[in-house]
């Protein structure tokens, strides 16, 4: 009997689309999805018969997803593969303690976001998914629960692979309890749940007349990044539904994830996403009954000439990047 429990995954960094590397990173993961997408075609020639009289493979792709609980070691590549571009770790306090800021690659930016393979041991075979690029993320994060994270992937083929010994990460997961939220640099203490989206929007099905059945090197076109918080009703929700929402106006808006773990005393892992010019789609509060009320906050991130439609911070102890 093969089961789940026994099953790993691993990624490692690519240099050539079409070409399967080691893992460097291994993944404490709850699910994936990863498949290989087959395209057929199939003659519609009049030859006498009652169906196809013929069908071929006419192109091949890999495509799938995968979900982790989210802790600052293995999002630390994960954003880089993500993003595309990471800075400089900067010192924070003179002390040896890192903040690593990943923000979207650019547009008109020769480099390409990072190409990766996803190798994984499901029992009876390993597969390794080649030329795989992250084309979303989604957070997620409810009341007595982890952080937990879901990665979309569009790749180049599948291959057989094997499973490198690369060690599983041991530091701590953060929390629910340990978020905070704040818009316009005002603390929104009565949150019941954060999802986050980030989207590169890949190019897909990107087949040309090279040859093979396989796509050609893909990357990002107008990236997305939304987010829905799950709110109690209160005057200060309420003061932001009259600013913002119902005027239309723009909002910073920060989602900060603490670990229990410190790098050094006193100074926390963490996690922040910053989505400086934000504009609130939705917020609504309704009566549903005699049970506390609650709204959902939409919100759609937008780029101005000074500032990113996101970044995300990672406080940790590695004072180099996490993938060059």
């Amino acid at each position: 009997m093969i089961v789940g429990n026994n099953a790993k995954l691993q990624i490692g960094k690519q240099t050539d689309f079409s070409t399967a590397v080691a893992q460097t990173l291994a993944l404490e993961f709850t699910k994936e999805t990863l498949k290989l997408v087959p395209a057929y075609m199939s003659s519609d020639a009049l030859v006498g018969r009652k169906a196809t009289s013929r069908m071929d493979l006419a192109a091949l792709k890999v495509a799938g997803d995968f979900e982790i609980i989210c802790n600052p070691d293995n999002m630390g590549p994960l954003l880089a593969y993500l993003f595309g571009d990471e800075a400089a770790p900067a010192a924070v306090s003179g002390s040896a303690v890192y903040d690593h800021v990943f923000s979207p690659i650019s547009a008109v930016s020769a480099s390409s976001l990072f190409k990766t393979t996803i190798a994984v041991d499901r029992g009876a075979a390993i597969k390794g998914f080649v030329g795989c690029k992250i084309d979303s993320m989604k957070l997620s994060v409810k009341p007595k629960d982890y952080l937990r994270a879901t990665f979309s992937v569009i790749g180049r083929s599948e291959e057989t692979d094997t499973i490198d010994a690369v060690a599983l990460s041991t530091k701590l997961p953060f929390q629910f309890i340990h978020g905070s939220v704040t818009v316009d640099a005002v603390a929104y203490a009565e949150i019941t749940g954060i999802d986050f989206t980030y989207k590169n929007n890949l190019e897909d099905d990107l087949f040309v007349l090279n040859g093979t059945q396989y796509m050609i090197e893909i990357e990002p076109q107008a990236r997305e990044v939304t987010a829905s918080l799950s709110v109690n009703y209160s005057s200060t929700t309420e003061a932001t539904r009259a600013a913002k929402f119902a005027a239309g106006t723009a909002c910073a808006i920060v989602l900060t994830f603490q670990s229990t773990e410190t790098v050094l005393a006193g100074k926390y892992y963490t996690m922040t996403i910053s989505i400086p010019t934000a504009y609130i789609t939705a917020m609504d509060p309704n009566v549903g009954g005699p049970e506390r009320i609650k709204m959902n906050m939409e919100v759609k991130g937008t780029e101005t000439a000074s500032a990113q439609v996101c970044q995300i911070t990672l406080r940790d102890g590695r004072a180099t990047k996490w993938v060059a």
